[in-house]
């Protein structure tokens, strides 16, 4: 996922065709959010002394400026940056990468003073079982849900609730594919009506949808093929009611995506396969890069992208793209940015530029991004009422010279004894350590005489039990095939045999080939979770001949 991203920037680049005036501070707008009327955008940006500071500010577009505007650091030395920006529970929360975690601000939305609630410095950097580059979130009350995936190649996807009192991961889980060489990496999610997290990007060479429980137990997965010949993977998602649209760009085609809900199907009003061909407007240009989507206050979505195309007076160039489509079939809506229902922007002539996210309400449509090229970026934010008139695009300046996010104050100790000395103040609390690790043996695809296909090494911080079981798809219906358990004490660590049961045995022998995934829920104190899981097919041993 993560090359798919820096290829897509790079490629804007290179197609586009002038130079730029240097800025030393190479700003990014990744993130917009609005709440209670207020706009806020995330980011990051080169700083001295660092390789990349995460930026976030409370934009007004009445005044046109920044009311506050801040760096927050989330892995300092390191390269850090904000990829969502989210509204929950009377604060705003930054989500972002940093040093392989997952780094959460808590910010209130008001002075832009980080929350001590949320460390000593009003940053928590969460570790998982792996390194990770988080994607896009979303509130589930007053708690966020948090996307993305692994480094490591084959990468998997994580999905992880947050905690929005005190940012810590409360939850989280690792998925993989069917084919445990292929990789799986979610990018964008959002809550069904049901508060079900829907998680979409790819597994394998397909574009992907996952739908969880609320205690991330996996639900329903569905892939869908849309034609790319280097692979695809859905960056765009939002639900209704009943069903909801992912978008893709594979090659230069835009698709968009009808599913039903619950069960992830396509939904035939959009066409063959729920699939529509979406544009923005243009009949001569094409879209590139990545894009994202939004759900209007009319039921109808919002596109937001970039437009490879010719235009005057800077030529062949990619430029901000907007198209608006109606809730069902996907066509046109042509009542927003009339007459074509959509909108190519050229806010910076010789630049090349492009949305990285978007959202609607009804009060407008809002919409952040970057032009540029690398090294030299500047982001901007676009501005509309909802039917698309009085569009503004404002430059966003002063990412580089932001100051240090303020923390809130600590609360004042209690005055200490007229006749004892002060005592030093405590140690900072260690951040704490994810409940669970794993480690997966290698796994062989002709189990042994006894049944066994491999190992799963596991460790636990704290106190905690380990259930595994293991499935597979028979004539339509999940049976299990195999089960392992373990009580673990704090620090300890356990090797457990993946072996098929005697029954599994039994169905390996009759079918043959069995496609089997592995599941392992550890579970702990105070409601702590994690679930690793890993997918491994099996072929029955040829019978010996006398």
């Amino acid at each position: 996922m993560k090359k798919r991203i820096l290829a897509a920037l790079a490629g804007i680049a290179a197609l586009a065709g002038a130079p730029s005036v240097a800025r030393a501070g190479d700003a990014d707008a990744s993130a917009v959010a609005v709440a209670s009327g207020n706009v806020y955008v995330g980011g990051s940006t080169f700083a001295t002394g660092d390789l990349r500071s995460s930026v976030i500010g409370r934009f007004n577009p009445a005044a046109g400026a920044f009311d506050w505007l801040e760096r927050v650091e989330g892995a300092a030395g390191a390269a850090d940056g904000i990829t969502d920006v989210v509204s929950a529970g009377g604060y705003v929360y930054g989500i972002g990468y940093g040093n392989g975690g997952l780094v959460v601000s808590k910010i209130d939305p008001s002075t832009g003073t980080l929350q001590r609630s949320c460390g000593a410095g009003g940053v928590t950097v969460n570790g998982l079982a792996a390194s990770i580059l988080p994607g896009r979130a979303a509130a589930l009350g007053n708690d966020l849900v948090v996307v993305g995936g692994t480094l490591a190649l084959p990468t998997r996807g994580v999905i992880a609730i947050v905690d929005g009192s005190d940012c810590t991961v409360r939850t989280s889980a690792m998925i993989g594919a069917a084919d445990p060489q292929s990789s799986v990496g979610f990018t964008t999610v959002t809550i069904d009506a049901t508060g079900h997290p829907v998680a979409a990007g790819f597994s394998g060479s397909d574009a992907a949808l996952f739908r969880f429980a609320p205690d991330l137990t996996p639900m329903q997965t569905r892939t869908f093929d849309l034609g790319g010949l280097l692979g695809e993977a859905f960056t765009g998602l939002a639900a209704g009611p009943d069903g909801g649209v992912a978008v893709a760009l594979a090659g230069t085609t835009l698709t968009g995506q009808c599913f039903t809900l619950p069960a992830l199907s396509a939904a035939p009003a959009c066409g063959a396969g729920g699939r529509r061909t979406l544009s923005f407007g243009s009949g001569t240009g094409a879209p590139v890069g990545s894009v994202a989507l939004a759900r209007m206050a009319s039921g109808g979505w919002l596109v937001a992208g970039s437009q490879l195309g010719w235009a005057a007076p800077a030529g062949f160039l990619a430029r901000a793209a907007l198209a608006a489509v109606a809730p069902t079939a996907l066509a046109a809506d042509t009542t927003v940015f009339a007459p074509l229902g959509a909108q190519v922007l050229n806010p910076f002539p010789y630049l090349p530029s492009g949305f990285a996210a978007v959202t609607a309400n009804a009060d407008g449509i809002t919409g952040t991004g970057t032009a540029g090229y690398p090294g030299s970026r500047r982001p901007f934010l676009f501005t509309s009422r909802p039917d698309g008139s009085q569009a503004a695009v404002t430059p966003l300046d002063g990412f580089e010279s932001a100051p240090a996010a303020p923390v809130e104050p600590a609360p004042p100790a209690d005055p200490p004894p007229a006749d004892q000395p002060v005592a030093a103040p405590p140690p900072a609390v260690p951040p704490r350590p994810a409940l669970a690790t794993a480690r997966w043996g290698r796994l062989a695809k002709r189990p042994d005489a006894s049944g066994g296909f491999g190992a799963v090494s596991l460790r636990c911080a704290r106190a905690c039990t380990a259930a595994g079981t293991y499935t597979a798809k028979v004539r339509g219906h999940t049976v299990r095939v195999g089960t392992a358990s373990s009580r673990l004490a704090a620090g300890d660590a356990v090797r457990l045999r993946l072996a098929l049961s005697p029954s599994g045995r039994k169905r390996l022998g009759h079918s043959r080939r069995l496609a089997v995934t592995v599941r392992f829920r550890v579970t702990g104190a105070r409601q702590e979770r994690a679930l690793f899981q890993t997918a491994v097919r099996l072929t029955a041993r040829a019978s010996r001949q006398r």
